[in-house]
């Protein structure tokens, strides 16, 4: 994946994991041939992600041949200095919108969505005509 995509789902995965897991399989199995990027990671957040999955590895661990076990690298490859994140190619952003168009009506929570935009309650706009109209296109959230 690019860390435009792995951008992408981490941003979807807060609001539809369900969703941001459709999107993951559909880039992988019908965009092969973009090229893999190591996704960039800060120091705090692999010190945070070795803090909250040490454990579960160690466990995880237990049942592995030794060839197979899985741990955090104690080097500096996926940490790196923030870079500007690439856009999506077009390709990428068609899978996207074909998979949205697809996903669950019943997904969308209007009182969810006035309480997550505000301005959009407080002018009293029906939420679904909103989000239809312009919540797409401003990258409001639904969930």
């Amino acid at each position: 994946m690019t860390q435009a995509e792995y951008s992408v789902l981490q941003c979807l995965n807060a609001c539809d994991p369900q969703f941001a897991s459709k999107l993951s399989d559909a880039w992988v199995e019908r965009l092969p041939d973009i090229k893999k990027e190591i996704p960039q990671f800060s120091k705090e957040a692999i010190m945070n992600l070795k803090a909250r999955y040490t454990d579960v590895l160690a466990e995880l661990n237990d049942y592995l041949d030794e060839s197979e076990k899985v741990f955090f690298e104690e080097n500096d490859k996926f940490s790196c200095a923030a870079q500007p994140i690439a856009s999506l190619s077009n390709d990428q952003i068609i899978i996207f919108k074909e998979l949205f168009t697809q996903r669950d009506p019943v997904a969308f929570d209007p009182n969810v969505y006035l309480e997550l935009n505000s301005d959009v309650k407080a002018a009293g706009v029906n939420p679904y005509q909103h989000y239809l109209e312009f919540g797409i296109k401003e990258g409001r959230r639904i969930r």
